[in-house]
């Protein structure tokens, strides 16, 4: 496999004056594509004194579009266009004033030609089945990784860190080598899609029995970490998994990094971080939550700390106080992981460019983007834009941890509901009052030993073309108030800050106004607020059926009237159907608790893989994993049995599992390898019925198809004889001789076969869930449900093997064919058993059974 660039870079310099070493030790990114839609290449140069200096290139097509000097001496932002470049070798000139410490110098840099089109690279959709895994936790490939010291060919990190499975919050020891020898279990598995948690390098000390293990406090944006592995093998295990069908989801965080990134050592600007004030005071406490429990943060925290208040509702209330929706968005999730500035348009620009790297140099087939609410939405908007110009078919879900359908729903691309306030919304990075510090509700908590190499200086504000300026009140039209002088004259209140620019006069807004510098800001979307974000995850589903678990389902409420309710409200949505559901992931109690209700989970799951979302399944569901936070979430986050040396068995394998972990097994993975065939599910029309009697009724008809595809007339009964429901939804388009679209007889006097639609104009058999959400046993009534079918169905005779027909009833059930007789049987077959149901007739339920039955 061709190498990949290292991204902790040793530069290739050729020193253009006798002098020994260059200046410039790094450059992010290390490589970059021609070719890209947007042409625009921002490098970030680190070097000691690197500010001062010059770049020009005489590469064909490359231009310099700008030079940004921050605050920080040792920081470059070159700005290129490639609008014209092709594929090569540039030479980028590195010169500084006479009479610096610098040393000139000629960095080649390469431009690489791109393995495919943008549109060409298709990320995931509702016909995947994400399985979400912890890299820590799923499989060790390569024990050596996790051996202490160089001479038993561990990893060295420049932190301390420790490796100890008995610990749930310490490193467990797998790494990215570990999946990929089990590529073949997710294919025997039946889903299609892998969706790691972050893999990039988190070199962050232990403390009191906490790590970074879960990947969420990233300190080289450019960079594995080197206990999961390198990028090649990163590279590798992407490749791998496409040649065997599956796709894979990379984890990322634009909200915050970690503690020990070299910026916190050296800010590139002060405003380069959301409420960085307190770094540079003196320590005066440990940081602790509301509840009382440590962050295991051990630098402590003062009175300039300001924390999140986690409350996401700020983000929508058009009612929101401004301290209140400053804490949510400019609040630091926990004190060891720095909130980044996505209104400073150098790091969303940064931001921005790490995400086109992994998808062009890896391969990636989508993002899940961590604690999407807690950044800046415009910065955020104007990443998913680029993105889908550039990746029209790829596909990033946000995470946003709201159990309102309305919020999730606004955060979906074209919604009709997205506030214009909520993508125009400036904060100040004035200092406002702190407030306690809440429980985290992810348990991202990390170990730190404090940030003993932060000075608390901001370097040369102002100078040299800086566009950091402080984010306050810049000059607008509107008049200062009377009461106060104007801004940039001298501070109105002691709570001001003046103008960063020229006095405004009368043309200023009031002192102490929360607007940021409108340069800082990246641009919104001009007309109609758009979040751009193609898909958002359902929080609500989640919610709602982890409530419903421990009802019985009623007449009026509780139970699967919660789920019923939950769809209900899909109007909200642009696109259903590119929401993401899930029973559990690895910041909630597993679903089954600290139980093995079997029944339970099956009934969750054949709901999240039946319903109109994109369904993501937690690792080691399918073999009844369970577990919950109560202690930690390490609980939750538990080693997959036979991933690692030394395991007592091996749940990978039949013969590792249980009895009741095979039976889990065979029956999920049934369903999986029949959703890839059954395009209803995926392409249909879903019907939901009341829950009536306990019994919560869900069911999937192939949408109606073209003319030109639908079944002769002389082929179906007339039309004249047969009630308006018999006639195709959209007569436009179809024959008006024809049976409905999506109904599952096509010529009368052929038997229906199970699993096979008699129509082949239709995409697939139709789908029928039944679940009974009651601890009794219930009866699904046929005639409720007779909609889904016409009155003229097929002659055959009632199965045998249904169980709720008897002889008389199956006897009656074969009456001929007509628009106002009963209808004829329809068999069906059940997907997991293979067992055949006449669907017209009453089917007795068992307590809590799923019946999911194609017909």
């Amino acid at each position: 496999m061709k190498q990949l660039t290292s991204l902790i870079i040793t530069l290739c310099l050729s020193v253009m004056a006798s002098h020994a070493a260059s200046t410039v030790t790094r450059i992010e990114p290390a490589n970059w594509y021609a070719g890209m839609k947007n042409p625009t290449l921002q490098l970030m140069l680190t070097g000691n004194g690197i500010r001062e200096a010059s770049v020009s290139t005489d590469y064909p097509g490359v231009t310099i579009d700008s030079l940004v000097r921050l605050d920080s001496p040792n920081y470059l932002l070159v700005y290129l266009n490639l609008s014209g470049a092709q594929p090569g070798e540039m030479q980028l000139r590195i010169t500084f004033p006479k009479g610096s410490r610098g040393k000139s110098t000629t960095i080649r840099y390469p431009l690489k030609k791109r393995e495919k089109a943008g549109e060409e690279r298709i990320g995931f959709s509702n016909k995947d089945v994400l399985y979400m895994l912890m890299p820590d936790r799923f499989a060790q490939g390569q024990p050596e990784r996790t051996a202490k010291g160089k001479k038993s060919g561990g990893v060295v990190m420049k932190t301390k860190y420790a490796v100890d499975r008995s610990q749930p919050s310490l490193r467990h020891g797998g790494n990215l080598e570990g999946i990929r020898q089990h590529l073949d279990y997710f294919c025997d598995l039946g889903v299609t899609a892998l969706w790691l948690t972050p893999v990039l390098e988190n070199d962050s000390p232990d403390h009191n029995g906490s790590s970074t293990y879960h990947g969420y406090a990233t300190t080289d944006y450019y960079k594995v970490d080197p206990r999961f592995g390198t990028n090649d093998e990163y590279r590798r295990l992407c490749d791998e998994a496409h040649q065997k069908g599956l796709k894979v989801v990379m984890d990322m965080i634009f909200n915050h990094c970690g503690m020990e990134h070299p910026w916190l050592s050296d800010l590139p600007s002060h405003d380069w971080l959301n409420a960085p004030e307190w770094l540079s005071a003196p320590k005066e406490a440990p940081a602790t939550t509301a509840e009382g429990q440590s962050t295991t943060y051990a630098g402590g925290i003062n009175k300039l700390y300001l924390q999140t208040n986690y409350k996401l509702s700020t983000v929508m209330d058009p009612y929101a106080s401004r301290i209140d929706l400053r804490e949510t968005v400019d609040g630091w999730f926990v004190p060891s992981m720095p909130d980044l500035n996505q209104r400073n348009t150098h790091v969303m620009r940064y931001l921005i460019q790490n995400s086109i790297w992994w998808i062009e140099t890896i391969g990636i087939d989508g993002i899940r983007m961590d604690t999407y609410p807690y950044a800046d939405a415009t910065g955020m908007a104007s990443w998913m834009k680029e993105l889908n110009e550039e990746y029209p078919n790829f596909n990033v879900v946000g995470e946003s941890w709201v159990t309102e359908p309305a919020f999730t729903a606004a955060l979906q691309k074209d919604s009709r509901i997205t506030p214009q306030y909520m993508m125009s919304s400036p904060l100040s990075s004035s200092p406002l009052p702190s407030s306690p510090l809440p429980a985290s509700p992810k348990g991202e908590e990390t170990g730190t030993a404090g940030n003993p190499g932060y000075s608390g200086k901001t370097g040369n504000s102002g100078l040299y073309g800086n566009p950091s300026t402080p984010a306050t009140a810049p000059c607008v039209s509107a008049p200062c108030s009377t009461a106060t002088a104007p801004c940039g004259s001298a501070p109105c209140s002691a709570a001001a800050v003046p103008c960063s620019s020229a006095p405004c006069s009368a043309a200023a807004v009031p002192c102490g106004s929360l607007l940021s510098k409108a340069s800082q800001v990246p641009s919104a979307p001009q007309g109609k607020p758009n979040t751009y974000l193609n898909t958002v995850m359902d929080f609500t589903f989640f919610d709602r059926l982890n409530t419903a678990k421990h009802e019985e389902t009623g007449q009026w409420g509780g139970g699967m009237n919660r789920v019923y309710n939950t769809f209900v409200y899909d109007y909200l949505y642009p696109n259903p159907r590119s929401v993401l559901a899930f029973l559990d992931n690895h910041d909630t109690d597993r679903f089954l608790g600290d139980g093995k209700d079997s029944l339970m989970l099956k009934q969750g799951l054949a709901l999240l893989l039946t319903i109109n979302r994109i369904p993501q399944i937690y690792y080691g569901t399918e073999i009844m994993m369970n577990g919950t936070k109560a202690i930690t979430d390490g609980n939750v986050r538990q080693d997959f049995p036979g991933g690692f040396p030394g395991d007592t068995r091996n749940a990978f394998t039949k013969e590792g599992r249980t009895s009741e972990e095979n039976n889990m097994f065979n029956w999920l993975s049934a369903i999986l390898h029949w959703r890839q065939t059954n395009t209803t599910v995926t392409e249909g029309r879903q019907t939901q019925f009341l829950p009536y009697e306990g019994v919560y009724v869900i069911a999937h008809t192939p949408a109606c198809p073209a003319a030109a595809k639908c079944p002769a007339a002389a082929t179906c009964p007339a039309a004249a004889t047969c009630p308006a429901a018999a006639t195709c939804s959209a007569a436009a388009t179809c024959p008006a001789a024809t049976v409905p679209c999506g109904s599952p007889q096509g010529n009368p006097g052929k038997p229906s076969i199970p699993g096979t639609p008699n129509n082949p104009h239709h995409p697939s058999p139709s789908v029928l869930l039944i679940l009974n959400g009651t601890d009794k046993p219930q009866t699904f009534h046929a005639d409720r449900y007779r909609e889904l079918w016409p009155a003229a169905a097929s002659s055959a005779p009632a199965s045998t093997a249904s169980a709720t027909a008897s002889t008389a009833e199956a006897s009656t059930a074969t009456a001929p064919a007509s628009c106002t007789a009963a209808p004829a049987p329809i068999s069906a077959r059940e997907v997991t058993s293979g067992r055949s149901y006449d669907i017209t007739q009453d089917i007795k339920l068992s307590p809590r059974q799923t019946l999911l039955l194609e017909f």
